[in-house]
């Protein structure tokens, strides 16, 4: 049975958001805590709003193994790549292509594949979720839950 869980992710593990004009949002009053809270679960809540998937592995790594279920929202890849800075411009950061993608796919999926083995490593009961990007499930461990 499960009793206390921990999620992971960037903004979409944050809680729910609340548009407003002008395409802003702020962070909305539904969040894990409430939600499991109904069910008599105890929820952690550890995102980093945008956060990239390398981070939600950082994060995840700081935790001790007292959960019974890890939550864990997958983020773009090319986050690892680009950033926003305080001007609000994007700045690319150390880009190294792979000779091997042959494709802008497979460029996409080589950090999900790393992402994924990261999670399968803390060797912890996880669900995992795609929140800003859709999971590629063809290189999701069997062991990973989604």
């Amino acid at each position: 049975m499960i009793k206390k869980v921990a999620v992971f992710g960037d903004s979409w593990a944050h809680s729910s958001w609340k548009k407003l004009p002008n395409f802003g949002e702020e962070p909305g009053n539904q969040t894990f805590q409430k939600m499991f809270a109904e069910v008599d679960i105890t929820a952690d809540n550890f995102p980093v709003c945008g956060g990239t998937n390398i981070t939600t592995v950082e994060q995840m790594k700081k935790i001790n193994n007292n959960y019974d279920l890890l939550i864990v929202f997958q983020t773009d890849p090319i986050r690892q790549w680009i950033t926003n800075d305080i001007n609000g411009y994007m700045s690319v950061n150390e880009l190294l292509i792979p000779s091997s993608a042959e494709s802008f796919e497979e460029l996409y999926e080589q950090p999900l594949k790393e992402f994924y083995k990261e999670i399968e490593n803390i060797n912890q009961p996880t669900l995992l979720i795609g929140g800003c990007t859709k999971l590629c499930f063809k290189h999701v461990p069997s062991s990973i839950r989604t």
